[in-house]
Formats: C-alpha cells, structure tokens, sequence
C-alpha cells in the first residue's frame, strides 16, 4: 500500500520518530521482598526505524563508577519494555535493588522512550511512569 504524506514521512518514506539521546535520572529497582506484586521498572522503546537498532546505555551511581557496555537490541518497527530487574533483557546486566541509579541511553538512529515504575508495599502498589528527558545527540 503507498503512504499517504504526512508531517511522519516525506514523499510517501517513512520517517522514524525520536530522539537519539535519552537521560532517566530518577531509578531505583524495588526489592522484591516488599509486596505482594512483582515490583518493577522498565523501559519502553518504540523503533519505528525500519532496520533493527542497538542502544547503548551507561548506568550511573552516586557511589561507583559507572556501568558501561550495556546494549539493548531492538527489531524494526517495534517496541518491547526492557524490564531493569531481568539481566536476560536489560543486556545481561544485573541492576542491585534498593540501590538507586540514572540512565543514559544512546541510540545512532531516533527512538521513543518511556519509563515507568511499579512499586508493591504489602497490600497496596503504585505506578508511575514519564518521558524522560531527551537530546537529539550529544558528540
């Protein structure tokens, strides 16, 4: 089927939509042991890129050095929820819980992100979740 022109694609191409640099400064995996549900963070990212893309993320502490080398490989036009207490999804890495970090993601290509927390006290849980700040890029 032929696109239709929209701001999204230009003579009938698709664009991809985003940005290439995106900071969450605000993280802090939840300890499993709190709550009935299976506390959480996670972060989304849509490609609408038509090609598979890799991005990179540096994870920063108050108290070490930051993490480095960690990629997240995402398909052609798709999204998955990169959930932070999953090594096997997060770039084989294992965030600490209770242990409170930001984020950097670099991507070559524009991406969409999102960021959410899911937090289980005993009976009650909250949810949140926001954009984070984004760059187009950074050299």
């Amino acid at each position: 089927a032929e696109l239709m022109k929209t701001p999204y694609n230009e003579g009938g191409h698709s664009m991809a939509i985003g940005k290439k640099v995106w900071v969450i400064p605000d993280g802090e995996l939840p300890r499993k042991e709190l709550g009935k549900w299976d506390s959480h963070e996670a972060i989304m990212i849509l490609n609408t890129n038509p090609f598979e893309v890799k991005v990179h993320v540096t994870v920063y502490f108050k108290d070490q050095e930051p993490i480095e080398g960690i990629i997240l490989k995402l398909g052609a036009q798709r999204m998955f929820d990169f959930r932070v207490d999953r090594p096997e999804e997060f770039g084989g890495y294992t965030m600490p819980p209770g242990k409170a970090y930001s984020l950097v993601l670099r991507c070559e290509d524009p991406i969409v992100v999102e960021y959410s927390r899911l937090l289980s006290l005993g009976e009650c849980f909250g949810m949140f979740t926001t954009i984070p700040y984004f760059e187009e890029e950074i050299e």
